[in-house]
């Protein structure tokens, strides 16, 4: 076959006749790794991803290929786990931060949460909309990382949203666009703007 056959090849199938059959290749493979996660069982170090999937579906059409049996089906196929793996993996990079306001919702007390403050602090410095961590103390309101708790209580928190999901997330940190409402795209653990 030629490349060109392969490539439409490969996007005929991995478009229509698999999508058709067994749904969007995410879901699948993220189903895939989550049996293959449990087989392996706790010998391996994280959870596989949909990604992985891909990545271990190429490396197994490389090895049918280096047996000798160099069929168009191995190269259409490993265009196909390719091109998913691209797509899937780009979806598992994105992380969907939610704000929320203090004065609606507050976070459990002593979890420590990403914040947007606002305010000036005793030696004057003012912090419009910075980024930093803090956590929520029942009847003491925010302790936030880096600044006592006189200034503390200075400063107003404007949203906070959950550390935890970023952190286990495992993206990069600098791919998320924090809380677009207030303008804030820097990140942490980078730059949190409370030094």
């Amino acid at each position: 076959m030629k490349r060109d056959q392969i490539l439409d090849t490969a996007k005929q199938t991995i478009c229509h006749d698999r999508n058709d059959q067994y749904g969007e290749p995410e879901d699948n493979f993220r189903r895939i790794a989550e049996f293959w996660t449990a087989y392996l069982g706790p010998e391996l170090p994280r959870s596989l991803t949909a990604a992985d999937v891909a990545n271990m579906m190429i490396l197994f059409k490389v090895a049918r290929n280096a047996s000798g049996s160099m069929k168009d089906d191995n190269w259409i196929d490993l265009c196909g786990y390719a091109a998913c793996g691209g797509e899937v993996s780009a979806k598992e990079r994105q992380v969907i931060v939610t704000w929320y306001d203090p004065a609606e919702k507050l976070p459990p007390d002593d979890e420590y949460v990403v914040i947007i403050v606002s305010g000036r602090r005793n030696d004057n410095q003012f912090y419009e909309h910075a980024i930093g961590i803090g956590a929520y103390y029942s009847g003491k309101g925010w302790l936030i990382d880096g600044v006592d708790e006189e200034e503390s209580s200075r400063l107003t928190v404007e949203a906070w949203c959950d550390l935890d999901a970023i952190v286990r997330s495992g993206v990069k940190t600098e791919t998320v666009e924090f809380c677009p409402r207030y303008g804030v795209e820097n990140t942490y653990p980078n730059s949190t703007g409370l030094d």
